[in-house]
């Protein structure tokens, strides 16, 4: 077998576990910005706690993991174009 053939049979990477790993992520620290850290506020009687008609975290942490996604989801797509576009560079230096 050539080495192109072999390169060509190898399985594609897995995508699916570092996207798990950067929603689960996300999640997490959009939980501590806006349940945890407001609470331990609130305990430490530095903030009034909010009514519970009047409570805005839950719209904090979504917005708040929405942006964690998009900006992580961005700078992953901008480092995988920068990838492909040096491979491109050095493959064209072969040729």
């Amino acid at each position: 077998m050539e080495p192109d053939e072999e390169i060509l049979d190898k399985p594609r990477a897995r995508s699916l576990a570092p996207v798990v790993v950067l929603l689960v992520a996300a999640a997490v620290f959009s939980y501590l910005a806006c349940f945890a850290i407001p609470a331990a506020l609130v305990s430490s009687e530095l903030m009034h706690p909010w009514p519970a008609d009047a409570d805005p975290r839950p719209r904090w942490m979504l917005e708040t993991f929405c942006w964690i996604m998009g900006i992580s989801l961005t700078l992953g797509g901008l480092v995988r174009f920068l990838s492909w576009r040096q491979c491109r560079r050095i493959d064209a230096m072969a040729d």
